[in-house]
C-alpha cells in the first residue's frame, strides 16, 4: 500500500548577489523543500551543492538574509522563504564574524 508523504513540500527562493551569480551562473533559484526545514540544514545544502563559492571566498565574507533579517539559529523555512545570499568582505586584516555570529545563537 502507497502512503503519501507526511512532508509538505514548499518552495523557497535563494537569490545570489552579482558576485555570486557570476560565480554560479545563478541570480535566483526556485527550490522544493520540507516545510519547517531548518534553515541551518539548508544553509549548508547551498554551501555543499555550490561549492566554488567556499573556494572563491572566506566564510567569514558569506553574509544571508531570510526574507530580509539575519536568521536565527532556530528558523524554520515556509513557503515562499527568500534566502538572500551576498559577498561583503572584511577590510584588509580584519575578520568578519558575522556569518559565525548570527548563527551561534
Amino acid at each position: 500500500m502507497k502512503t503519501d508523504n507526511p512532508l509538505k513540500q514548499v518552495f523557497v527562493f535563494v537569490e545570489f548577489d552579482e558576485n555570486l551569480t557570476e560565480l554560479t551562473g545563478l541570480g535566483q533559484r526556485r527550490i522544493s523543500v520540507s516545510e519547517g526545514t531548518p534553515f541551518f540544514m539548508f544553509l549548508q545544502a547551498i554551501l555543499e551543492n555550490y561549492p566554488q563559492i567556499a573556494d572563491q571566498f572566506d566564510y567569514s565574507s558569506i553574509h544571508i538574509m531570510l526574507n530580509g533579517s539575519t536568521p536565527k539559529f532556530s528558523d524554520n523555512l515556509q513557503a515562499d522563504d527568500i534566502i538572500s545570499v551576498m559577498i561583503s568582505p572584511s577590510p584588509p586584516g580584519e575578520f568578519n564574524h558575522a556569518i559565525f555570529d548570527r548563527y551561534s545563537h
